[in-house]
């Protein structure tokens, strides 16, 4: 178990230190350096048995130079990952063996990690094989997207050092793009920067202002993340039933 706040083994000022800074509601990211002495094994075991506990979580752990998480903590660092709601991982400066990054890629490949930073000279091999799983994760939430959460998107924003950072991504990239310009001009479908389906835009409609969201359809009372995507909205594909989409004008020709 970890010691206890203000023990002989973790000192008064960094449990208050610590202690103050998981009740201040802003763990979405962690600074190891502003929190305890890293190479401390106590004080590292105190600050990964509060993370394990955090509200709200921590997303993002800056870790590197931790060297205890490469000896007696390696474990205690496994469990915190398959807790599942770290997503972003900076391990720098740590020398695991191969067995450890074995472990590592195994945890990694099964949990919610999207981003990553790992360097030494026994990675070899892992490095792309952890860099493959990151890849895969990603599919797995959209908690390293940029949305209309303001306070997700601070988080995102701090998440970098990684061997790819959010911010880098194209999805992010174009939601920035969105957010300040809209969509083009003539535009007749929008993407949900949620769900990522595609939905018909109104017919008439000069130029969507911004970001689109599901929600944002107040012309199609069905429209949802939880609904279908548009027949036909998806750039490229074709209404093969040829069915009407929100705000289409019908026109009929009646015989004689």
């Amino acid at each position: 178990p970890p010691p206890a706040a203000g023990s002989g083994v973790v000192p008064a000022s960094v449990a208050r230190r610590v202690e103050a800074w998981f009740a201040s509601g802003g763990t979405g990211v962690l600074h190891l350096d502003h929190l305890c002495k890293k190479t401390d094994v106590h004080q590292l075991r105190y600050v990964l048995a509060r993370a394990r506990d955090a509200d709200p979580p921590v997303q993002m752990a800056y870790l590197q130079g931790a060297l205890p998480l490469q000896g007696p903590l390696f474990r205690a660092l496994l469990d915190w990952i398959s807790q599942g709601h770290l997503w972003a991982l900076n391990l720098g400066e740590l020398n695991l063996s191969r067995a450890q990054l074995e472990a590592l890629h195994s945890t990694v490949a099964q949990a919610r990690i999207t981003h990553l930073f790992y360097e030494c000279a026994l990675a070899g091999v892992w490095k792309e094989a952890l860099k493959d799983a990151i890849r895969a994760n990603r599919a797995k939430h959209g908690r390293w997207r940029l949305s209309r959460d303001h306070a997700q998107n601070h988080v995102i924003m701090e998440v970098t050092k990684c061997w790819f950072n959010p911010t880098s991504h194209l999805v992010n990239k174009l939601f920035v793009e969105r957010n300040t310009q809209g969509w083009p001009a003539g535009a007749e479908r929008a993407q949900c920067e949620r769900c990522r389906k595609w939905r018909r835009l109104p017919r008439g409609c000069p130029r969507w202002p911004h970001e689109f969201e599901c929600g944002d359809a107040f012309w199609d009372a069905q429209a949802s993340c939880d609904t279908a995507e548009d027949v036909g909205a998806r750039p490229g594909a074709e209404d093969a039933a040829g069915a009407p989409g929100p705000g289409d004008r019908l026109v009929a020709e009646l015989g004689p």
